[in-house]
This record gives structure tokens, C-alpha cells and sequence, in this order.
């Protein structure tokens, strides 16, 4: 542990570690270029590419979020441009890498630090935080947490009051500017550490993190009642009409954890989608291997503590994924930003310890060197995956259980494409893999709409409101329907049905609009 007692010797640490960044920054560099060429996939349509917050300059509660703050300064200065976010993600990345160094710097000392931030920055799992637009929120998170516990350790071991107070605003502020749960983690990361890692009575070190527990508390039910999570709940409800909905939490929740571990140490098939198997088999695998990852860590916590610690971390750092209510997909490489560092630190442990033991000085730079050039292989192959929509739908198809949800975007892309063929194609794989599938219905009548077959559209979108009465865009596909058949009266009724369920529906209503300028 190297106690760093000032921003003076936090200078000198940067200082003396420039070559360190420099090979730093050349690695990160390397394998995330081929990654700014990648296009607006996914949700960066609904957030950036047509975020009203960011393109009309609207304010709301949600534009004061650090990513749309970020996103409607980008696209006033440089417009629609993709390539732009991509460096920001790569440049916050970096930044993040050399935080990482000087936090376990400070618990751990320049030998672990130095493999372990190495490790952390080429780490596969972080592929999706760094290469896809809409997951830069985890990385503007890691930033902040890693800022708050920098700065909590520097008050703890200089006793110097600003260095508390700056963490503590810088607490404040994330939960403020970042809007989402994972921020609300730290507090038990402070805990944690200053419990394990720091002198002083227990009483004390539970005052110490206090303060940074009372707001927490209040952004909690500030955001469980507010505006910020519903719609969370609603998005993950909406576009999830199913399995992992239909699945307990007790057989959840084994899922993330087993998810979790083998994408930290097996990170060979990455995928947007890590869905729950409900098949027995699958189940059951998940909660024998969870239960053993649950005792390695009981097991280790009277043996070897840290390393116990270090491995409870990695999920502490998941908090949000174990909540009963889904606010979060049941697993996600975005979600593991941070947990790579505990995992790093792990791996960094393991070969350090075997190199001490047998004398094998070489084992750490021979076993790094393995390792990085395994994680580039991966990340520079990965980013290709997200170059487009349909390369990373198309690369996802065979990493999915059930995909059912990735042929359905599949068909989207090809829908875009106005490759009517092939969009149906995919739609109908979907049904095939999910006859209740609601969207995968709704979209195929749309190419059947498209091709002016208005008999079988109907049939899709009906069959489509009958799986899912909320789908308002398959209400407002019937009302297109009886437009093309002059039925002015079902028309009517469709619209108001859309509107039902979708009361600011800007379609339904220009088109109720319309049809009544005609009475």
C-alpha cells in the first residue's frame, strides 16, 4: 500500500509513470481505431440521432445528464457525426486506464497496478462500453467513481478535509449529472475498501462513508419515484415481452452471476444479448456454477481475504442487475466496466504470487504479453462487429440461445435496406423461434404493407395486438390499412386505439388531425 498523502505526490506519481501511459495510450489507441468508423447502431437513434434534447436543444430533466449534455455539444459543434463520439469514448477510456493505475497504485503498489491497468484496458469485455456510442454512460460512471474513491483515499491518508469534501461534491455531482443506478454503487465501494484496506475502528470508518450514504438514500427514492426509473422499467418491460420477465429472481439472478464470471474469464463470445436459456439443463448448470463461485468466495474470505474481497467486488459492482424489480438486462458487458478492475487486479495477483513462489521472474511480463495480445485479437475483431447494424446482428445470431430479438433487428436492418426478401425472411425466422414474438409480427405485416399484401398485413398486425395490446405502432399499422381501403370510420377507431395507449403519438395524431379537417 502506498500511502499517497497529497495532489503534490500525486503529480510525482504522473511524473515518474509518463513512459507507463504513453505505452498506455499507444495500446488503447491500437486496438480501439478501428473502432471510430462505426456507425449510430441501435439505441444511439433514440439518443442521439433523433434525441430531440440534443437536436432541437430542448431542456428537460433528462437533457442535464452528463451523456446528453455531452451529446447536444457534440452535435452543435460537429453535427451528426459518429466519428467524434467515437474519440470521445476512446479519449475517456484512456483516461479511465490511467485512473485505474493510480487507485491501485495507492492500495497495491506500482507491481500490481501496472499489469493489472494494462490488463483492465485491453480487457474484451469492455469492447461494447468503449466501441458502442450509447454505452459511453459507463465510462463517464467509471470516471466519477474512480475520481471519488482517488480522492477519498487521499483524505484518508493525509486526514486533509478537502480532499473528503472534493469527493463527497464529486459524489453529489454524479448522482446528479450521470441519472442512473450504477452511480449509487460507490458508497459501498468506499465501505468496502476502507473496512479491508484502512486503519481505524469500524465505528469510524463507518462515519467516514456516511455521509456519502445519506444522499444515496435520497437519490434512491427520489429515482425509484421519479421519471428517470419508470421509464427504465417500461423500456426493459416493452422490449423484453418475455422469457427473462417470465424467469424468478432465484433463477435470475445465478444466471448473472455465472454470465458474469465467463465473460471476465472466458471473453471469447461477446454478444449485446446475454439472455437467460430457460432450458432446464442451462438453469440448473447456472445455479450449480453460481453456488460454487458464492463458496470460492466464502472459502477465501478465511484464507486469503483480499483476494475473497477482491472477487465480491466484481458483484457489488453488478448491484442494479440483482434488484428483484428488472431495471437493468439480466447481464451486459457494459454493466462489467468496472468489475474488469477488480478482475485484473485478480489475475495480476495470481501470476505475481506463482512467479514469487517458484522464482520464475519472467512469468509476469511472459503472462501479460499472452494475455494482451489474446484480449487484442479479440477487441480489434469485436469492433468490427460494430461497424454496422447488420454486421452485429449478423455476428450475434449464433451467440444467442434464443434469437429470436437479434433475427428481429436483422430484419430491421434488411427493412431499411428496403430488402423486403430478406426483412421477411428474418421476421419469420423470429416467429418461428417465438410464436408470441409481438414485434416480430408487427414488423413482418409492415413488409407485407410495404408490398401492398394488405390481407396478410392485417392478419400480423392483428395477431400482433392480440400478443401484445400495448404495441401502439401495430394499432397504427391497422389504421394505415383501412386508410389504403377508404374505411374512414375503422380508420377512426384504430387511431384512437393507438392513442390509448400512446397518448402523444405524433403520427396517430396528425393523422386523427387530418381526418377530421376532411368531416
Amino acid at each position: 500500500m502506498n500511502e499517497i498523502k497529497s495532489a503534490e505526490k500525486l503529480k510525482l506519481l504522473f511524473k515518474a509513470n509518463i513512459p507507463l501511459f504513453f505505452l498506455l495510450i499507444f495500446l488503447i489507441v491500437f486496438l480501439y481505431i478501428n473502432s471510430i468508423t462505426g456507425k449510430f447502431l441501435v439505441d444511439d437513434i433514440p439518443g442521439f440521432v433523433e434525441n430531440p434534447s440534443v437536436i432541437n436543444g430542448s431542456w428537460s430533466i433528462e437533457t442535464f445528464r452528463f451523456q446528453n449534455l455531452i451529446y447536444a455539444l457534440i452535435y452543435k459543434v460537429f453535427g451528426l457525426n459518429n466519428i467524434i463520439l467515437h474519440l470521445i469514448s476512446i479519449s475517456v477510456h484512456i483516461i479511465n486506464s490511467i485512473l485505474v493505475f493510480v487507485f491501485l497504485f495507492m492500495l497495491f503498489g506500482k507491481r500490481v497496478a501496472g499489469i493489472a491497468t494494462f490488463l483492465f484496458a485491453a480487457h474484451p469485455v469492455n469492447s461494447e462500453t468503449v466501441s458502442w456510442i450509447s454505452a459511453n454512460n459507463y465510462l463517464f460512471n467509471g470516471t466519477f467513481t474512480l475520481l471519488i474513491l482517488i480522492t477519498y483515499f487521499l483524505y484518508r491518508y493525509s486526514e486533509k478535509k478537502p480532499y473528503y469534501i472534493t469527493s463527497l461534491l464529486i459524489y453529489v455531482l454524479g448522482l446528479g449529472f450521470l441519472g442512473h443506478q450504477w452511480i449509487m454503487i460507490t458508497p459501498a465501494f468506499i465501505l468496502i475498501f476502507d473496512m479491508y484496506f484502512l486503519k481505524n475502528n469500524m465505528w469510524k470508518k463507518f462515519l467516514y462513508a456516511l455521509p456519502f450514504i445519506i444522499p444515496t438514500i435520497l437519490y434512491f427514492f427520489f429515482y425509484v419515484n421519479s421519471i428517470l426509473i419508470n421509464p427504465r422499467i417500461e423500456h426493459v418491460s416493452f422490449y423484453n415481452e418475455s422469457r427473462d420477465l417470465n424467469i424468478p429472481w432465484i433463477m435470475r439472478a445465478p444466471y448473472s452471476i455465472y454470465t458474469s464470471a465467463k465473460l471476465l474469464v472466458y471473453p471469447s463470445n461477446l454478444s449485446i444479448y446475454h439472455e437467460v436459456d430457460p432450458r432446464e439443463q442451462n438453469l440448473q448448470t447456472a445455479q450449480l456454477l453460481s453456488l460454487i463461485i458464492i463458496g470460492i468466495i466464502i472459502f477465501l474470505f478465511f484464507y486469503n481475504r483480499k483476494m475473497s474481497l477482491l472477487m465480491f467486488l466484481i458483484y457489488v459492482s453488478l448491484i442494479p442487475v440483482f434488484a428483484p424489480q428488472m431495471v437493468t438486462w439480466v447481464a451486459a458487458e457494459r454493466y462489467l466496466y468496472l468489475a474488469v478492475v477488480f478482475y485484473s487486479v485478480i489475475i495480476t495477483k495470481i501470476i505475481l504470487g506463482v512467479s514469487d513462489k517458484y522464482g520464475l521472474k519472467k512469468l509476469p511480463l511472459i503472462s501479460t504479453l499472452i494475455l494482451l495480445v489474446l484480449y487484442s485479437y479479440i477487441v480489434i475483431t469485436r469492433n468490427n462487429d460494430w461497424q454496422s447494424e447488420k454486421s452485429l446482428w449478423a455476428s450475434t445470431v449464433n451467440k444467442t440461445p434464443f434469437p429470436e430479438k437479434v433475427y428481429n433487428n436483422l430484419g430491421e436492418t434488411y427493412y431499411k435496406e428496403n430488402d423486403f426478401p430478406n426483412a421477411a425472411l428474418n421476421f419469420s425466422n423470429a416467429i418461428k423461434i417465438n410464436p408470441s414474438y409481438s414485434f416480430a409480427y408487427h414488423n413482418l405485416a409492415r413488409v407485407y404493407l410495404v408490398q401492398k399484401n394488405y390481407e396478410l398485413a392485417e392478419l400480423g398486425f392483428k395477431k400482433a395486438t392480440d400478443l401484445n395490446p400495448t404495441l401502439y405502432q401495430a394499432w397504427f399499422g391497422l389504421a394505415t390499412i383501412e386508410i389504403q381501403r377508404n374505411d374512414y370510420a375503422k380508420t377512426v377507431d384504430y387511431l384512437n386505439k393507438t392513442l390509448e395507449v400512446k397518448p402523444d403519438y405524433e403520427k396517430a395524431i396528425n393523422l386523427l388531425s387530418k381526418l377530421d379537417s376532411i368531416k
